[in-house]
């Protein structure tokens, strides 16, 4: 499991790059906020950094394991998915992931991520 916070003006394609090691494992899971927009995960479009997430999942053939939920409330109060899990295919299929209800004071939201036996 590798986790990643990407502030939102850092050069993308050093850290995509970096972020390219945690996917030679069969199995993994990278999670965190990649302050970015993308279809693939649940927003309306998709942003440059977005775009370089989606080739990440097609080119290692992983997945998002939620998409649609909101995980970050902006000053507006809307929610927006720029948090992101992704997973390798093995375990996409026995993980469970939830966005829980309760923000606990942040501005995003947890995820929980259940991976079953199966």
């Amino acid at each position: 499991m590798h986790t990643a916070y990407v502030p939102p003006n850092p050069n993308y394609q050093i850290l995509l790059s970096k972020l390219e090691k945690s996917f030679i494992f069969t199995n993994s899971i990278v999670l965190g906020d990649f302050n970015a927009c993308s279809v693939a995960f649940g927003a309306e479009a998709s942003d440059n950094r977005g775009k370089l997430i989606e080739k990440l999942l097609d080119q290692y053939g992983l997945v998002a394991l939620f998409s649609g939920s909101g995980t970050h409330l902006t000053p507006s109060g809307r929610t927006t998915p720029i948090d992101l899990a992704m997973c390798s295919p093995s375990l996409s299929q026995k993980a469970l992931c939830k966005v829980l209800d309760e923000n606990l004071g942040s501005d995003h939201y947890p995820v929980l991520i259940t991976l079953n036996k199966k």
